[in-house]
This record gives structure tokens, C-alpha cells and sequence, in this order.
């Protein structure tokens, strides 16, 4: 039977909730706490299904890239199991439910912060890319990447040990992890408008790889701002933690969509251009014929 513990109880039973209380312990409520479990594996199954849709069907040639994303699979893996084992600890509420929740204190901000910065970096590798490879234009967001990830591990340090300094720790994370998630996708926008403009042949290809922009970019980008609104504007700390908890996920998600997008804008240009190829040849052999 779930019994909650003194110092869930004594937050909650203030009028302005205890964010500090709640944080270090990751206990949420029976429901949030089954909730939660279960989009963990939600997503877990989405996430290995298009994994396996991705290396069967697009990534065979890519050995680099498909390492990558089976390195973060096993990453994800591991985050979904180790809080599931947590979550049944805490319904138990037992002595080894209490060191459950010291360690997952610490052990969860850092998985969390490092599959996020993992998955970060391809978008990362992307601007360098479409910056031309130039240092000094990637270096600011080179730095934002860096900052957002000491935030994400300080918050890990500070939510066992010194709870007064939780939101502050919290808030730089979700602030530096925006705003680089933002930049990010601005500077990939604004290629695409350099691009349309320049290739107008190949529309179809480019509206193709700005839907899937779009769909990589939003989930992680709401999973931000909702986390944002429900700590720092509606002092809720349980929400606040169900929301975090799952954030890593859309995260990972948003990669996949990004690498199908480009997989699927690479199969339309490969097809416009065979079909331009094509056409091309059917007029050299018109006008040799006449």
C-alpha cells in the first residue's frame, strides 16, 4: 500500500507548495507516479519502433550514425527501467524506498541531462554544417550546449543536498536548453528560406524537410515552456516532476523525426532528380532526332 512520506505530506499540506520537498524525493502521487511509469514505456515503444524502422530502412549505410542512435536507445533503456524499479519502490515506501529516492535524487537529473545533451549535439553538428563549418558562429551555441549541461548536472548535485538552490539550478537548465533549442531551429529556418529561394525546383523536397523541422523542433520546445509554467507559475511540483521526468524522451523522439525527415526529404530529392534527368534526356534525343 502507498504511504506517503513526512516530507511529501508536510509540502503538500502548505498552501504554497514545497518545490524543494518534492524534487529531491522524485515521489509523486499514486496515480502521477503509475502515470508516469507509463508513458515512460509509451514512448520507449514509439522510440524503439522507429529506431528499428530507421536502422532497417535508412541508416544500413551510416555505420557512425547508427552506433549513435543505438547508443542513445540503450540510454533511454536504462532511464525507463532504473524508474521503473524507483516507482515500484516508492509505492512500497520502505526503508531501501527512502535510499530508492536519495539516489534517484542524483541519478535521474544526470541521465536526463545527458541523454538531452547527447541528442543536442547532432542539431549542433547540424548548424556547424550549415554555418559553413565556421568556429566563431557555432562557438555561442557551442557554449549555450555546455552551460545548459553544468545547470542540468548542478541541479542533480543540489536537489539531495541543498534543496534552496533547486529552482535556481532548474531554471538555468530549462532557460540555457530553450534558448539553444530555439536558436537552433531558427538558424535551420532561416537555411531553408535561403534554400527555397535558390532551388525553387525542388519545392516539394524543402516543404518536406520544413514539416519535419517543424515536428522534431515542437515536442521537446512544449516539454520546456510546460515545465516552466508549471513550476515557476503554478508552483506545482508534482507536475513539475512528472513533466521532467518524461522530457528526455521527447527529446529523443525529436531526433528520430529528424532523422526520418531526412531521410524521407533525401529519397524525394533522389526521385525530382532523376525525374529532371529524365525529362533532360528525353529533350537531347528529340533534337538529335530532328
Amino acid at each position: 500500500m502507498y504511504m506517503v512520506s513526512p516530507l511529501m505530506t508536510k509540502a503538500i499540506d502548505t498552501n504554497t507548495i514545497d518545490i524543494g520537498a518534492l524534487w529531491p524525493t522524485f515521489r509523486l502521487d499514486p496515480d502521477q507516479n503509475m502515470a508516469s511509469v507509463t508513458c515512460q514505456w509509451f514512448f520507449q515503444a514509439i522510440i524503439l519502433l522507429l529506431t528499428q524502422k530507421l536502422l532497417y530502412a535508412n541508416l544500413q549505410a551510416d555505420k557512425m550514425l547508427t552506433h549513435y542512435v543505438l547508443g542513445i536507445n540503450m540510454m533511454c533503456l536504462l532511464h525507463t527501467l532504473i524508474r521503473t524499479v524507483l516507482a515500484f519502490y516508492y509505492i512500497r515506501d520502505t526503508v531501501e524506498a527512502d535510499a530508492a529516492a536519495g539516489v534517484s535524487a542524483t541519478i535521474l537529473p544526470v541521465m536526463i541531462t545527458l541523454e538531452t545533451m547527447v541528442i543536442q549535439a547532432y542539431f549542433l553538428f547540424r548548424c556547424w554544417n550549415i554555418l559553413d563549418k565556421r568556429k566563431w558562429a557555432t562557438a555561442p551555441l557551442v557554449v549555450l550546449w555546455v552551460l545548459s549541461g553544468i545547470a542540468g548536472i548542478c541541479f542533480a548535485g543540489v536537489s539531495s543536498s541543498r534543496p534552496r538552490m533547486v529552482m535556481g539550478a532548474l531554471a538555468a537548465w530549462i532557460a540555457l536548453s530553450l534558448l539553444l533549442d530555439i536558436t537552433m531551429t531558427i538558424i535551420t529556418i532561416l537555411y531553408l528560406i535561403r534554400q527555397q529561394r535558390e532551388y525553387n525546383a525542388y519545392t516539394p523536397v524543402l516543404v518536406t524537410i520544413w514539416n519535419m523541422l517543424w515536428l522534431a523542433a515542437i515536442p521537446p520546445m512544449i516539454a520546456m515552456i510546460t515545465l516552466m509554467f508549471a513550476v515557476y507559475v503554478f508552483n506545482s511540483g508534482s507536475w513539475g516532476t512528472f513533466i521532467y521526468d518524461i522530457s528526455s524522451k521527447l527529446f529523443v523522439l525529436s531526433l528520430l523525426v529528424a532523422l526520418a525527415g531526412r531521410e524521407r526529404a533525401a529519397n524525394k530529392l533522389k526521385r525530382a532528380t532523376q525525374m529532371e534527368l529524365g525529362s533532360v534526356s528525353k529533350d537531347s534525343f528529340g533534337r538529335l532526332s530532328d
